[in-house]
């Protein structure tokens, strides 16, 4: 690349060519990631794919989901939290400019009440005290429908305000949640991996990790499409969904791999967990939605790992990973620990 920055409409058209070169998912989190490269509009992100490439590594929809996660997802989250932050701040700016007015006529109200007052201290004629007297009423009538529309206002604004929470709140699940899954996405798993971690490190608790893969997916989506391979996805998701305990975090952290994290959690009950889960999955059978043709066997394989103190949330990955490339190695559809571990939990 020359770091030419190109335009919209070029990038677009490489950004096409390419995922049809590889194979690609043609989806919104790939295309983003491809038209950016291609226009140059982010040099980062322009090393990173260069990188994989230059490896001979394949561009895969997995590295392109994880560029998007990377280089796409905090910026979204923090303009759409800008947005939020902005429409509360606007919001409160009304509530005080109305309780300032609202403070100034209560002051002019007062004012009203103390000049009633010396009046009738001073016995008035009647005439002057029935006009001052009808201006006070008046001016009561007037406060009255005046609170009566701030208290509207601020009730308003209450709601308003509850929406903006919500839409934050939102904002903020959607940012951390996988689109196709509904479960925790990458950025989520590492948050909570450091957070887990940190909890085990203080309190000296057992803190187990799962990752688990789609045997042989990319011949499964070649053979039924990707809408029958995200139908597979979505299985396994919901079956290491329904099947984990209240405090597992369950995330998708690629194309077809998934996560798993365990706190106070021994290494024994996490390979039993990995097994139960293996065993569900390989007897469901599956019917394709649109034809209800059996799709045959979907199998999965898993490396399962305890974390060791002082260890590193990447190195905790990268082991656990090396687990699961273990049941690759071994046939696939097999759960495999760490050697190491099942020797200190013996």
């Amino acid at each position: 690349m020359n770091g030419v920055i190109k335009s919209p409409l070029v990038a677009a058209r490489e950004a096409i060519d390419l995922m049809e070169r590889h194979g690609l998912d043609p989806s919104p989190m790939v295309y983003a990631v491809l038209s950016a490269w291609r226009a140059q509009s982010n040099p980062d992100l322009a090393r990173a794919i260069e990188t994989v490439i230059d490896s001979g590594a394949p561009l895969t929809d997995k590295v392109c989901d994880e560029l998007h996660q990377r280089f796409f997802g905090p910026g979204d989250l923090a303009r759409e939290t800008a947005a939020v932050n902005e429409k509360a701040i606007q919001q409160i700016q009304g509530v005080v400019s109305d309780l300032e007015a609202a403070g100034n006529r209560t002051s002019a109200y007062s004012e009203r009440l103390v000049d009633v007052t010396r009046a009738l201290e001073r016995q008035m004629e009647p005439s002057r005290l029935a006009a001052l007297l009808t201006g006070l009423a008046r001016t009561t009538t007037e406060m009255i429908v005046q609170n009566k529309e701030l208290t509207t206002r601020l009730n308003e604004t209450t709601r308003e305000m509850s929406a903006l929470r919500d839409a934050l709140e939102l904002v903020r699940t959607e940012a951390l949640s996988d689109p196709l899954t509904g479960l925790a996405n990458r950025r989520n798993f590492d948050e909570v991996l450091k957070l887990r971690i940190a909890e085990a490190e203080t309190f000296g608790s057992s803190l187990s990790l799962i990752l688990c893969d789609i045997d042989h997916f990319k011949r499964f989506n070649d053979t039924w499409g990707h809408q029958t391979g995200d139908q597979v996805i979505r299985f396994i998701g919901a079956s290491l969904q329904r099947n984990a305990l209240s405090d597992y975090l369950v995330a998708r952290i690629g194309g077809e791999e998934f996560a798993l994290i365990l706190p106070r959690t021994s290494l024994n009950d996490a390979v039993a967990f990995a097994e139960s889960v293996r065993r569900s999955v390989e007897t469901k059978k599956l019917l394709r939605r649109s034809t209800a043709e059996e799709l045959g066997l979907v199998t999965i394989s898993s490396g399962v790992g305890v974390w060791r103190r002082g260890e590193e949330a990447k190195d905790f990955i990268a082991r656990v990973d090396a687990m699961l490339y273990a049941s690759k190695h071994q046939g696939r559809n097999c759960v495999t620990a760490d050697s190491n571990d099942r020797r200190t939990a013996a």
